[in-house]
């Protein structure tokens, strides 16, 4: 049952919530009184309040919560919050190296033959694409041994600074310890940065091949058919690796892409972990979680991006 809150009025509201005439008999005292049927019924006086109390014959009253105790349940949320950050964030930072969950994994072993490392390729579509989306990812497949190259489809000259983006994508490799002869970038007159831009799939995958079999590539990471960050560039990037695989039988090569998120567990930091690692537990499809445990390396090389780092008015 919900309060009721009695104000000025030549009448008395009644446990039923009708109105009725004033009780014979009934007094008013300066502070209000009980609310009830009958002559001992009390009436407040003008310009004051009072809130119905229990009936003397057991009717039940709840009364309406306090300003002080919601604020103290807001408070104890928010502690809640930053708690679960503040221990999400000691389980990233407690490891070694980087992780990869599920714990006993097999995510990128060690191919067939005595080679003991992989050849991977990240295709990207625009220089900090490495930095902004793949650091944890290069960082992972450094700390096993594997060997990284990149190949970038554009300048990301769509403001006309393709040059110096293309230099700060090399100072960002320096970070990452990616050698700059496994870094290409392409300045193709077909592929050139920008949101109202096409990109030919099947040239994607003609110049991902060529440069696939240049380096003995034997995987491939890349964005999946959302981008990450919805950009129709890396959109097409995916679709044109998909076309690469699917036309030329590329059965030596494994393909990985990077998982989309939605916007709240993209900005929630360190918290999404739990969700990451159990949504890769129980995926269908092969679902690996990768945990950087040294953010401010990927914080690092985003910094060589010196261009990107602007105010949007």
């Amino acid at each position: 049952m919900s309060a009721v809150t009695l104000y000025s009025s030549p009448e008395v509201v009644d446990v039923e919530g009708t109105r009725s005439p004033p009780a014979s008999g009934g007094a008013t005292g300066e502070e209000g009184g009980e609310l009830g049927v009958g002559e001992n019924s009390r009436r407040p006086t003008r310009g004051q309040s009072t809130t119905a109390q229990p009936h003397r014959h057991g009717e039940e009253w709840r009364a309406r919560p306090p300003e002080k105790a919601m604020a103290w349940i807001w408070m104890l949320m928010a502690a809640g919050a930053v708690l679960l950050w503040a221990v999400s964030l000691g389980r990233v930072l407690s490891s070694s190296s980087p992780a990869c969950l599920p714990a006993n994994s097999t995510f990128l072993s060690p191919p067939r033959g005595d080679r003991m490392s992989r050849n991977v390729l990240l295709v990207l579509a625009h220089p900090d694409d490495e930095s902004m989306f793949f650091a944890p990812t290069i960082l992972f497949l450094k700390s096993k041994g594997h060997s990284i190259h990149i190949l970038c489809l554009s300048q990301g000259n769509a403001d006309g600074l393709g040059n110096i983006r293309k230099e700060e994508l090399y100072l960002a490799c320096v970070t990452l310890k990616i050698p700059a002869e496994q870094v290409k970038v392409l300045d193709h007159s077909e592929l050139q940065d920008g949101f109202h831009k096409n990109w030919d799939h099947g040239l994607i995958a003609e110049l991902t091949l060529a440069q696939s079999q240049l380096w003995n590539i034997d995987t491939i990471v890349t964005f999946d058919s959302q981008g990450v960050s919805g950009h129709p560039n890396h959109c097409d990037v995916h679709h044109g690796i998909c076309k690469l695989l699917r036309d030329n039988g590329q059965g030596h090569i494994e393909a990985w892409e990077l998982v989309s998120l939605n916007i709240f567990r993209k900005y929630s930091g360190p918290v999404d972990i739990w969700l990451s690692s159990t949504l890769s537990s129980s995926s269908k499809q092969p679902t690996y979680t990768l945990v950087n445990n040294s953010p401010s390396r990927s914080f690092e090389a985003m910094a060589s991006h010196k261009s990107q780092w602007v105010c949007v008015k």
